[in-house]
C-alpha cells in the first residue's frame, strides 16, 4: 500500500490531491476529471470514495462519510428525502447542506460501484468471498486480514 494513502475503509481513502496530481501515488485515477479540481472529496473508477488531506474538514468528512458507509440503502434515501426539505428551509447553519452533500456522494458511490461489479463479475465474485471469510475467521487475532 501507498504510504501516502490512509485507507479508513475498504471503500474511504484519504489522499492529499496535490500528491495525486503529482503522481506521486500510482494507480489513482478519479472517475470524472472534474473530481480531481473537487475540493473535498473524489470517486474513483471501482467505486471508493477519496477524501481530500488538504482540506480543513477532512476529519469531519472522513468520521460522517464512514459512519453513512454503514447506513443501509433505504436508510439513505430516507435521509436524503428529509435533507432535501430542511435544506429549502431558510436557516443560519450550512450543517444540513453539507450532510446532505455526503448522503448524496454515498449514494452516487454505491451505484458506481455496483455498476463495476457488473462489468468485472469475477472481482465481485472475489469480493464477496473476501467478506465471508472474514465473518467466518476473522476473529481470530492472528488471522490475515483482507484488503
Amino acid at each position: 500500500m501507498n504510504p501516502n494513502i490512509e485507507m479508513v475503509n475498504r471503500n474511504l481513502w484519504v489522499v492529499n490531491f496535490g500528491h495525486v496530481r503529482m503522481n506521486w501515488v500510482d494507480g489513482l485515477r478519479f472517475l470524472d476529471k472534474k473530481d480531481d479540481c473537487n475540493n473535498y472529496a473524489a470517486l474513483t473508477q471501482d467505486g471508493k470514495l477519496v477524501v481530500n488531506k488538504e482540506t480543513e474538514h477532512c476529519n469531519n468528512i472522513k468520521l460522517m462519510m464512514n459512519r453513512l458507509m454503514q447506513r443501509s440503502d433505504g436508510e439513505l434515501a430516507d435521509m436524503l428525502i428529509n435533507l432535501q426539505q430542511m435544506v429549502k428551509l431558510p436557516h443560519q447553519d450550512k450543517y444540513e447542506e453539507f450532510l446532505l452533500c455526503m448522503v448524496q456522494w454515498e449514494i452516487k458511490r454505491r451505484s458506481v460501484q455496483k455498476e463495476y461489479f457488473k462489468r468485472h463479475k469475477l472481482l465481485f465474485v472475489i469480493e464477496k468471498l473476501k467478506e465471508r471469510w472474514w465473518k467466518k475467521y476473522g476473529n481470530n487475532k492472528n488471522s490475515y486480514k483482507p484488503n
